[in-house]
């Protein structure tokens, strides 16, 4: 046995160690662009990270509603209706519910009142700047929505700072076959490659000067909505956008214009026309909760503390 001060040097080696491997982005691969990021020194960003422990989201640093004055103006895409009652936190987990209504609704904004699926949206209240790097551990639902980890710029003069939009990655659990009318071969594309892989975009969207164009990259042939995956982004620069899955690089995309200004942290459940409804049974609606949602173990950012050389002797 060893003497009560050895003990103590030991455990204390032991905590310091594990604190310093926590206290940095998960990273195992061992390429150039995995050392891109290893070999920095960071630190995390406490208000754009979240291990969701408690039981209920932190309003200090997430935003639940689907209109964010001055921010963000979207109710979702029909089928889908964003409601903040389809946010759980469920055994130390984020949950984005997957809902079919036994009514349709309206929505807040009475455009329509032919909703009949609910999801949900949460936004960051601070943003991401370039230089950091953010990634998230999390699932797929098991229904016809989606699961999304991505950036986007709130509100501005568009003309001024151009609405971009950074998805690490967007998938959906089950392909329903049902599609938007008449362009039926390139949704069915679409729905195809969203039920498997990293599916990741850099979306230049359109205003009056700015045309819409997305340079995107995909990875993988695993189903998203079968176990968690560690999905990373680091954005090294304005030009550079390095794509990670379960801690090793997997490829980078280009912005179709320099991806400059500061982004929020959106998480969010959806409907796509290109996946709409069948039957409930079809779609997972008849699942368990957990089946029918979005699961995030955590979110977490962090910011270059100290850069040292990716390059070994």
């Amino acid at each position: 046995m060893y003497p009560l001060s050895k003990s103590l040097f030991i455990i204390s080696v032991l905590v310091s160690s594990t604190l310093f491997a926590q206290a940095q982005p998960f990273i195992v691969g061992s390429t150039l662009n995995d050392d891109l990021v290893k070999n920095q020194q960071w630190s995390k960003v406490e208000n754009l990270s979240d291990e969701f422990t408690g039981n209920s989201i932190d309003k200090n640093k997430w935003d639940t509603r689907s209109i964010v004055p001055g921010r963000f103006h979207w109710v979702g895409r029909w089928p889908g209706l964003f409601e903040a009652d389809n946010i759980h936190l469920q055994n130390d987990e984020l949950w984005l519910e997957a809902e079919l209504f036994e009514r349709p609704k309206a929505d807040e904004l009475n455009g329509r009142d032919d909703w009949t699926h609910g999801g949900a949206i949460v936004r960051s209240h601070d943003v991401v700047q370039p230089g950091m790097y953010v990634e998230a551990r999390m699932r797929t639902t098991e229904t016809i929505m989606s699961g999304t980890f991505w950036l986007t710029t709130p509100a501005a003069d568009w003309d001024v700072v151009p609405k971009a939009e950074l998805d690490v990655t967007e998938s959906i659990g089950i392909k329903s076959g049902v599609f938007k009318q008449p362009e039926l071969g390139w949704y069915a594309n679409v729905a195809d490659e969203f039920e498997f892989g990293v599916n990741a975009n850099c979306r230049q969207r359109s205003s009056s000067c700015l045309p819409l164009v997305n340079q995107a990259g995909d990875y993988g042939t695993f189903d998203p909505s079968e176990d968690f995956h560690v999905y990373g982004v680091y954005w090294e620069s304005p030009t550079d956008i390095h794509i990670y899955l379960d801690g090793k690089y997997r490829f980078s995309i280009s912005p179709p214009i320099p991806f400059a200004h500061p982004m929020a942290i959106i998480m969010a459940i959806e409907t796509y026309d290109f996946n709409w409804p069948s039957t409930a049974a079809k779609d997972g609606f008849e699942g368990s909760l957990e089946e029918r949602s979005t699961q995030y173990k955590w979110v977490r950012t962090w910011q270059l503390s100290r850069t040292t050389s990716i390059h070994s002797d």
